[in-house]
């Protein structure tokens, strides 16, 4: 019975984890073409990755 109720109450926060990582992941890439945006337009530098 305890293990039931466990399992039906997951699922809520199963569905908001999975949201915030759509929406984290929409920011990243948002993130991304604004840097990518500003590079070409000269606004931002590149810099050479080192190993």
């Amino acid at each position: 019975m305890v293990g039931e109720f466990a399992l039906k109450n997951q699922d809520p926060i199963e569905e908001v984890d999975e949201r915030f990582d759509a929406d984290v992941e929409q920011l990243w890439i948002e993130e991304a073409q604004r840097r990518y945006d500003a590079y070409l337009k000269g606004e931002l530098k590149a810099w050479k990755a080192t190993t």
